[in-house]
């Protein structure tokens, strides 16, 4: 289970910093960006509450994982 790295609450989904795309993100640390024909690597992610208190994902660097 993935957490976010702000606030550690669990979260599925991801929310691009361009504002258009979301995705969802697997145990492979692949994201499938909806809308989009590839995936990417993430290493960073956070919910959408601590994105609004203005978080940001631009500058991607570490998974928080829980076992």
């Amino acid at each position: 289970m993935w957490k976010c790295k702000e606030c550690g609450s669990k979260y599925f989904e991801i929310r691009i910093t361009d504002g258009l795309a979301y995705g969802t993100f697997t145990r492979d640390r692949e994201v499938i960006l909806i809308g989009k024909p590839q995936g990417f690597e993430v290493t960073e992610v956070y919910c959408e509450e601590c994105l609004q208190h203005g978080y940001s994902i631009a500058n991607i660097a570490d998974w928080i994982e829980e076992e």
